[in-house]
């Protein structure tokens, strides 16, 4: 019996350091991002950088999630502003990914990512 192989969707790398976006605000950006998680998960904002539960794991991936996928951050650069290698930032974008295509997005998920992502562009 053969088994069959499912193809994944590779996710755009960027591999040259002009394809980096130039941002002039790259520090207000992840400050507004971390102010607007912090009001939604109760943690400040040195605790989401510092604190290694599970909790704050989670509120920290949704931050890498938003920089990657809404900002066009390279997943170097968005783990690196939190302390996480590329290969980790890879793994949450697979993950996210495979919430957001269940039903379960809608409770878990895309309340917060739309109320971050608006905090940080508004």
């Amino acid at each position: 019996m053969k088994t069959e192989v499912k193809n994944k969707k590779r996710r755009k790398y960027r591999k040259h350091k002009k394809d980096i976006p130039s941002l002039i605000n790259r520090n207000d950006l992840v400050d507004k991002l971390i102010k607007s998680l912090s009001e939604m998960s109760g943690y400040s904002g040195n605790q989401l950088y510092e604190v290694t539960t599970h909790d704050a794991s989670w509120w920290r991936s949704i931050a890498v999630y938003i920089l990657v996928q809404e900002f066009e951050w390279t997943q170097e650069a968005s783990g690196k502003a939190f302390g996480i290698s590329a290969a980790a930032v890879n793994h949450i974008l697979n993950k996210f990914d495979n919430i957001l295509e269940k039903d379960e997005a809608d409770i878990r998920l895309k309340p917060y990512l739309e109320k971050a992502i608006n905090d940080v562009v508004l």
